[in-house]
């Protein structure tokens, strides 16, 4: 019994060390990233780029195409040489492997408010047809009627230029 144990102390340990060394690591990505984001490493292309707006966005200026536009923008900016390939589950059916090669943005935008003070939670979600959690970005502050919208535009591209850090990165490609 207690021979087994150890034995399997020490495949454990020895299991951890082949991870803890595994080159990702070299390249900036911490394991648990490694192991969050891998879902990326299979994508061809991108299929889809969703903008929701809730609440009172749209009262302050916050249009669902406008920011769609965006969002596209900065995806052909910063996944460059990554095909955008207009697709939905539909496309799919059962076919787990080609779902994993299409990837989606969606991006939602809440609003509280009107006038000062103006709250916001702006989310950046980003996965794969056949695992859609991979990745996700958050912001929440707060603003007036003049600032929010620049800086919610701000946002939203800089979590589109993190994204594709993380995207390439565990692709080995940065």
């Amino acid at each position: 019994m207690i021979r087994g144990i150890a034995v399997n102390y020490i495949v454990r340990a020895v299991a951890l060390t082949l991870v803890l060394s595994s080159p990702l690591l070299s390249e900036g990505l911490s394991r648990y990233e490694e192991v969050m984001y891998r879902g990326f490493r299979d994508v061809k292309s991108f299929g889809a780029i969703w903008v929701r707006v809730r609440e009172d966005a749209e009262k302050i200026g916050l249009r669902p195409d406008e920011l769609a536009d965006l969002v596209k923008l900065r995806y052909k900016n910063n996944f460059a040489g990554l095909p955008f390939k207009k697709k939905g589950i539909e496309d799919f059916g059962l076919d787990d492997t080609t779902r994993k090669q299409y990837g989606f943005i969606d991006v939602e935008v809440w609003v509280v408010g009107d006038d000062y003070p103006i709250a916001y939670h702006i989310e950046l979600d980003a996965g794969t047809w056949a695992k859609p959690s991979i990745y996700t970005d958050a912001a929440l502050g707060y603003g007036n009627k003049s600032s929010v919208p620049k800086t919610a535009r701000e946002i939203i591209s800089g979590m589109v230029e993190r994204l594709a850090i993380k995207f390439f990165a565990i692709r080995g490609e940065l």
